[in-house]
């Protein structure tokens, strides 16, 4: 799970075509650097949810590490002479052949929360003991 940090904060301060301008500009660069049968979809207002299927916990934070420090050192160019930066906090949780998507998401969920709550533009692993 990946949620923008501060989102609100570029529609109130640029307006909302430049926070529009930012989804696009996330969402294409997820898109284009992730293996061609990942999954990554809009989620909610400023979250995506990406699916890596077959990843093992290492290669999955590794990852979304490397995407968070990406989205990290982005220029994006909100107007003809305004560019901004963003960061983003991610959580991440394996689902097993067994588990339901929707307990797999929800984990992911309060993860991604647990890396808003520690500062931000980070990436938390679920466990139990996050809930």
């Amino acid at each position: 799970m990946v949620d923008l940090d501060y989102f609100k904060e570029i529609n109130d301060q640029y307006g909302h075509l430049a926070g529009d301008t930012v989804l696009r500009y996330i969402a294409d660069y997820l898109v284009n650097n992730l293996r061609p049968y990942d999954l990554i979809c809009r989620f909610g207002g400023e979250e995506y949810l990406i699916c890596l299927p077959n990843a093992s916990l290492g290669v999955a934070h590794k990852a979304i590490d490397r995407i968070r420090g990406k989205i990290a050192d982005m220029k994006i160019s909100v107007s003809k002479d305004t560019e901004i930066t963003v960061t983003a906090s991610f959580g991440i949780s394996i689902l097993s052949g067994d588990e339901d998507w929707s307990l797999a998401i929800e984990h992911a969920d309060a993860a991604m929360y647990q890396a808003k709550s520690q500062g931000r533009n980070q990436v938390v692993v679920w466990k139990e003991t996050t809930n």
